[in-house]
């Protein structure tokens, strides 16, 4: 993150100053007369390059919350909870895989279609030994 918002300011930077050190060296020690679209030229390429240089302050706040963890984080559920919106509202989640829908939706039930159940045996995690299960007793109400 730092590294980004180092190169982006020096990015910025680089052609403020080198047009003032244009100006230092060519037009104030050599005297160098420029021709008026020269000077016209120069003269807006220099504001140009200023008002960059003064926006850089203001460009290190976005880089950092662009660059951010948690920004990134709440972006991508944004865009998640807008795209499974849009699918919805068109009728567009049944022609997406199942795969799809279920990372879209973030759920092992997808609406609008069949729940197949693996045995208990059979699912990730959940392996169930012999000597884990336990005994169910059956309770009758004694009248």
């Amino acid at each position: 993150m730092l590294l980004f918002q180092v190169l982006i300011t020096t990015l910025i930077s680089t052609p403020y100053f080198a047009l003032a050190i244009y100006n230092a060296v060519a037009i104030v020690m050599f005297r160098y007369k420029l021709s008026p679209s020269g000077l016209a030229s120069y003269n807006f390429a220099y504001s140009f390059f200023q008002l960059l240089h003064y926006t850089n302050p203001v460009i290190t706040f976005y880089i950092y919350t662009l660059t951010g963890p948690k920004f990134r984080v709440e972006m991508k559920h944004c865009i998640q909870h807008g795209l499974k919106f849009i699918l919805t509202a068109f009728g567009l989640m049944r022609c997406l895989p199942l795969r799809a829908r279920q990372a879209l939706f973030g759920e092992n039930q997808v609406r609008g279609t069949n729940n197949i159940s693996l045995p208990q045996s059979r699912r990730r995690g959940n392996a169930v030994h012999p000597t884990q299960q336990k005994a169910t007793t059956n309770m009758t109400p004694v009248a």
